[in-house]
């Protein structure tokens, strides 16, 4: 005797199999949306330090991720005249405008305003090197022969401001035969840190993140012009993370984190 056994498929009636499917076509729709692309932003080296800190906040509050390339000004500029995709160019031009201007670079929105740091002679942390802080009477004597690292004036902005103050102090022609010209504060910084130079001009907000440095003199404010940056608009996407950005940059812990690392919102 033979048993047959008997299998019943299950039917699904087909307005929940309607539905079913629906559903499933919603879920990978949010999921997707939820995957959006990185805020570009192109950057200085001056400010590696605290943007790290500052992307990593954001992204915290699941307001999306940021992907920063560092580099100098007049690099950035390049890259971003040459084509380079990027949503914000944070720049510490002191005429931004014009220089981007010249680039053919144009902002598509609002920049928003930081305040950054004086600028400061720094020398290795075991040199007897001193020139007085405020500067020094001596400092021509005390400087003599010695090799200074400096930025790119016309590449590089901290280079640009250095060169202002020390023209207001009169000491841009004699300590000219000395400089050792770096391609960003941050390799002035390196220069210094190695031996390379025996003394270095960056901003004050550089000196502080190295323990291989110390400020041997402050640069009086009153000889240049203010330190700012710019969070310039440069890309055409309308993601809603590259505005929320901006309107972080502008929030009140903000600010704490801008001061903690010696900078200003505004």
């Amino acid at each position: 005797m033979s048993i047959r056994k008997n299998f019943t498929k299950a039917r699904w009636p087909r307005g929940i199999c309607a539905w079913l499917a629906l559903a499933a076509v919603l879920a990978v729709s949010q999921a997707s949306a939820k995957v959006t692309t990185p805020v570009t932003v192109y950057a200085p080296t001056s400010l590696t330090n605290v943007l790290q800190v500052l992307s990593d906040r954001f992204a915290a509050k699941g307001l999306g991720a940021v992907l920063v390339t560092f580099a100098s000004a007049s690099e950035l500029e390049r890259r971003i005249a040459d084509g380079a995709p990027v949503d914000l160019l944070i720049t510490d031009q002191r005429d931004w405008q014009a220089a981007l201007a010249g680039r053919g670079i144009a902002a598509t929105g609002e920049a928003v305003a930081i305040r950054g740091s004086g600028l400061v002679f720094i020398a290795r942390s075991d040199s007897p090197l001193t020139l007085g802080i405020p500067l020094g009477l001596h400092i021509t004597k005390n400087l003599d022969g010695r090799i200074i690292a400096i930025g790119k004036p016309d590449a590089v902005p901290a280079g640009g401001y250095a060169m202002e103050a020390l023209g207001q102090l009169g000491l841009w022609d004699v300590l000219t035969p000395y400089f050792l010209f770096a391609r960003d504060v941050r390799d002035v910084l390196t220069q210094v840190e190695r031996g390379e130079a025996d003394a270095g001009i960056v901003y004050a907000t550089d000196a502080v993140i190295s323990n291989r440095v110390k400020v041997i003199g402050v640069i009086p404010e009153t000889t240049h012009a203010p330190v700012r940056y710019h969070v310039v608009p440069v890309g055409t996407r309308t993601e809603p993370a590259v505005s929320n950005f901006l309107r972080f940059l502008q929030e009140p812990e903000v600010r704490e984190i801008l001061e903690r690392f010696g900078f200003r919102a505004g």
